[in-house]
């Protein structure tokens, strides 16, 4: 090493291992970490809750594209035993609901459970547009009462 200015400065044709080493582990790490990932992919019923508005546009397009998907990159979605906390915590007062029920082995993208907002609990989320070739049924949705929603029949004899 040559000093220069009292600094030292090492030879520029030197190799690092360690600093080669660590770049290898560091990569290793990032793979893993989309592995990981991608092994969470989901193979089995979703539900989303839409206004049936939108629902109906969905099918006259063959997609369905909802806001989050462009705010945040995802659709929302939840398994049978959540729906029913996520429509009382969101969709209170909320008239004209239907349930949309999908066979996540249709979709064209990924579908990944993820606890992003810190509850404890992972939901799953679909990274891209739902074509609305996987969702198998749409279910009437009301706020039972003002003890909030109840499941639709056909989802709980599934």
């Amino acid at each position: 090493m040559s000093c220069k200015h009292g600094v030292r400065v090492p030879p520029k044709n030197r190799e690092y291992p360690l600093r080669r080493e660590i770049l290898n582990r560091v990569n290793f790490l990032a793979s893993n970490v989309s592995l990981q990932r991608h092994d969470l992919k989901i193979s089995a019923m979703l539900f989303h809750i839409t206004a049936k508005r939108d629902s109906d546009a969905a099918k006259n397009d063959g997609v369905y594209r909802p806001e989050s998907l462009v705010s945040e990159g995802f659709i929302h979605c939840s398994y049978a035993h959540q729906v029913c906390g996520v429509a009382d915590r969101l969709f209170q007062n909320c008239r004209d609901l239907v349930l949309l029920q999908i066979d996540s082995s249709q979709l064209l993208c990924d579908a990944v459970n993820e606890d992003l907002y810190g509850s404890g609990e992972r939901f799953p989320h679909i990274y891209g547009e739902l074509p609305w070739s996987a969702v198998v049924a749409v279910h009437e949705f009301p706020c039972v009462d003002t003890n909030g929603f109840c499941l639709p029949a056909a989802v709980k004899s599934r």
